[in-house]
């Protein structure tokens, strides 16, 4: 794995900064983020997921009192 030493290398790797607005999605934003970063990091190629395909898949549920996800079960969703 490539070793970078600097934040302003760093940097690049990250996508930009989006707004969630009052969905309650934090889950969907941080994990497509993550995966995003991550990919960026090891190919060099910058991808941007859908925050919005990945919300609507997790949040489907007969209990609409449910708000949110898991970490582990939406960063399995988008790997």
């Amino acid at each position: 794995m490539t070793r970078v030493e600097d934040f302003q290398q760093w940097k690049r790797y990250f996508p930009p900064v989006e707004d969630q607005g009052g969905a309650n999605s934090c889950f969907a934003f941080a994990a497509c983020s993550l995966v995003e970063e991550l990919w960026c990091f090891l190919t060099g190629e910058r991808i941007l997921l859908s925050k919005q395909d990945l919300y609507s898949h997790l949040i489907r549920s007969e209990d609409e009192d449910i708000i949110g996800q898991y970490m582990q079960t939406v960063v399995k969703t988008v790997y």
